[in-house]
């Protein structure tokens, strides 16, 4: 028992060691004199990581945080951003300096910037540096601002008989545009060109955890493993989750016999094991997340009552597999590292009652 006991504490405290520290890469950062120093970048989403970064020399040193006026760039997971002058000139023209992505590098550069709600790219050849965006449309679908991003491909491989022509079929995305300018500052056959598009990176994490709600006549037990899939860099609102769920659900309730129609006190406990697929959303991120999901499962289901008793009672159905609709809203607060103190309500074939406890995000 004193070993179990001794290997639980040392599994905890490395988990929460490496939850700490999990947001953490290692990247580098360029100072304004070139200088570059190797370290540990944050991960954050892409339209967060154009006006700051936050950067550590050592896992357990201080963070920096630097702004595109005092860096030259910074780079993790083989990702490089450079702080970059440029007019935005999607709306008002407004001048700005952020630290934008690189994607292609040749006679033309390729970078891309993201906002909260739009994506970007600049094309620079030497000091000349274009801004490019696609088509605004409204909510009902109508145009409020034609895109210029065709115009500048089509002005970049005219003299290209390779690509000549198929600008037009470039999407507005990281992959389409890199292809189409590597193939451009290639058409030379020189071969001088460079891509450095990288695929946004998944993070599966499991999660544990166990609740439950005990109150007079109606009772809740649930515990769950859950596998949490997120894009981190694109959007940390989102996830996908698939796992094993447990629920087990008393209700107390007045029923009536028949024939006799004597009233009894009908206890009935439903147990639902199932595997659900779900997206959930979390509406904050913060210490305190509260959120919403919904899916689908596939799920066993017990239902049990005290009919054997009573005479007349209506006898539980047997043990049966069913395809169920999922779905809950829930609130969960962080307690320190990755542990979370969580309530949630949730539906999946019957309406449970709420469910409070302990989660742990590995």
């Amino acid at each position: 028992m004193k070993k179990f006991s001794l290997c639980f504490t040392i599994f905890f405290l490395v988990q929460f060691s490496l939850s700490a520290q999990q947001n953490f890469d290692p990247g580098y950062i360029v100072r304004s004199d070139k200088d570059t120093v190797k370290g540990f970048v944050q991960s954050a989403l892409e339209s967060e990581l154009t006006h700051t970064v936050k950067f550590k020399k050592e896992l357990n040193a201080p963070v920096q945080e630097f702004t595109p006026d005092n860096l030259a760039g910074f780079g993790m997971d083989k990702e490089v951003y450079k702080s970059l002058y440029f007019l935005n000139t999607s709306g008002d023209t407004v001048s700005e300096r952020a630290f934008v992505k690189l994607l292609v590098t040749g006679e033309y550069n390729l970078y891309n910037y993201r906002t909260a709600s739009r994506d970007f790219f600049i094309l620079q050849k030497d000091t000349t540096i274009h801004f490019l965006y696609d088509r605004e449309t409204g909510v009902s679908g109508e145009i409020k601002k034609e895109g210029n991003y065709l115009n500048y491909l089509n002005l970049i491989s005219v003299f290209c008989p390779k690509l000549a022509g198929h600008y037009d079929q470039v999407q507005f995305n990281n992959q389409s545009m890199t292809d189409f300018v590597y193939k451009v500052d290639n058409c030379s056959g020189q071969e001088t060109a460079k891509s450095y598009f990288q695929k946004s990176k998944t993070v599966m994490k499991p999660i544990v955890f166990v609740g439950g709600l005990p109150v007079s006549g109606n009772s809740q037990f649930t515990a769950s493993l859950v596998l949490q899939f997120t894009l981190p860099k694109v959007d940390s609102h989102l996830a996908f989750n698939i796992g094993v769920n447990y629920s087990n659900t008393t209700y107390t309730s007045t029923q009536r016999a028949y024939p006799s129609n004597q009233p009894y006190s009908q206890i009935k406990r439903d147990i639902i094991t199932s595997v659900p697929f779900t997206i959930q959303y979390y509406i904050l991120i913060t210490r305190v997340r509260p959120y919403f999901l919904a899916g689908f499962s596939g799920a066993y289901v017990q239902e049990t009552n005290n009919s054997a008793n009573i005479p007349g009672a209506a006898a539980a159905p047997s043990p049966y597999f069913s395809g169920a609709l999922v779905g809950a809203v829930g609130i969960e607060a962080r307690i320190v590292s990755e542990l979370y103190a969580r309530a949630e309500w949730r539906y999946e074939l019957f309406l449970e009652h709420p469910a409070i406890g302990l989660s742990y995000h590995f």
